[in-house]
């Protein structure tokens, strides 16, 4: 498992990509989004595979325990 599918790892990356993701996976996840995205190209790498992994695999919002 990558460290990006941990719940640990969430607020930082901001995406939530199943536990069996793979390196591979998430490369060919990047490589559409910028195809898709030309417009974002002056940002820095990190920006963009941010961006794209969050596109890709949204975090569902958890539902609130009652207190």
């Amino acid at each position: 498992a990558l460290p990006i599918c941990t719940d640990r790892w969430v607020p930082l990356v901001g995406a939530c990509a199943p536990p069996e993701s793979t390196m591979v996976e998430l490369i060919k996840v990047f490589l559409r989004y910028e195809e898709t995205h030309p417009e974002q190209g002056h940002l820095r790498f990190i920006d963009v595979a941010l961006l794209s992994l969050r596109a890709a695999y949204p975090c569902q919002q958890r539902p609130k325990q009652p207190h």
